[in-house]
């Protein structure tokens, strides 16, 4: 897939699992991809520099617990203009395979990090916005799409529906059901067109949050 600029070609590449030594990278483009969420900015207020900071340590404990039981999927985008080619990660997606949620936590001493780095009011308000969705988990097998985040300069060019296509593609072929929460209105009409359907809208820190469920396509 070729995105023609002015003054760049942009070529995005087929999804990839994210190694280890990547996932630095993965943390950065999920901050800055959630930063202005409205859960975030309910849960962690204002200044957005506060929700980058509060996000990174976040996501870095939870790609650390996922990464080598989960799936961590990246797309690189090859950007080409007057001075060469440079390559980069544009969308980071993260999900679990059924029978592995809710993931057991993370060490203590990583625990004890995430505390430090978001502050003891902000660490709790994602402890009850966890412990609300969480009694709400449907309960059968299924995969759980946890995250899906694309670099703000990479959005609105088919990186995230190039990320959910590669999910979906590998869920179909196991003929499993897969699980997703959204806080974001326009993430529904997304989201709808791969299939989801709306189970209910909740409310967690007073922000309305979508909870979908997506059956698999029939094999013809």
């Amino acid at each position: 897939m070729e995105d023609e600029g002015a003054d760049s070609a942009l070529l995005l590449e087929a999804p990839v699992e994210l190694a280890a030594a990547e996932l630095p990278a993965a943390v950065e483009i999920l901050a800055a991809a959630f930063r202005d969420n409205p859960l975030n900015v309910a849960v962690i207020g204002e200044p957005a520099r506060r929700r980058l900071r509060a996000n990174r340590a976040g996501n870095r404990a939870s790609l650390q617990s996922v990464h080598g039981v989960g799936l961590c999927l990246g797309a690189y985008v090859q950007i080409a203009n007057s001075e060469g080619r440079t390559r980069k990660l544009a969308g980071v997606l993260v999900a679990e395979p059924p029978g592995i949620h809710p993931l057991p936590p993370p060490a203590v001493s990583t625990q004890h990090r995430v505390l430090w780095e978001q502050g003891w009011r902000v660490a709790t308000g994602w402890s009850r916005v966890h412990f609300e969705l969480q009694n709400l988990h449907p309960r059968n097998p299924h995969w759980v799409l946890d995250l899906l985040g694309v670099a703000p300069e990479f959005q609105r060019q088919g990186v995230g529906s190039l990320l959910l296509a590669t999910l979906l593609k590998r869920i179909d072929a196991e003929q499993a059901s897969c699980f997703l929460e959204t806080d974001r209105r326009e993430n529904v009409a997304f989201y709808r067109r791969a299939s989801y359907t709306v189970l209910s809208e909740e409310r967690c820190a007073g922000v309305p949050v979508w909870r979908m469920w997506r059956e698999p396509r029939r094999r013809e």
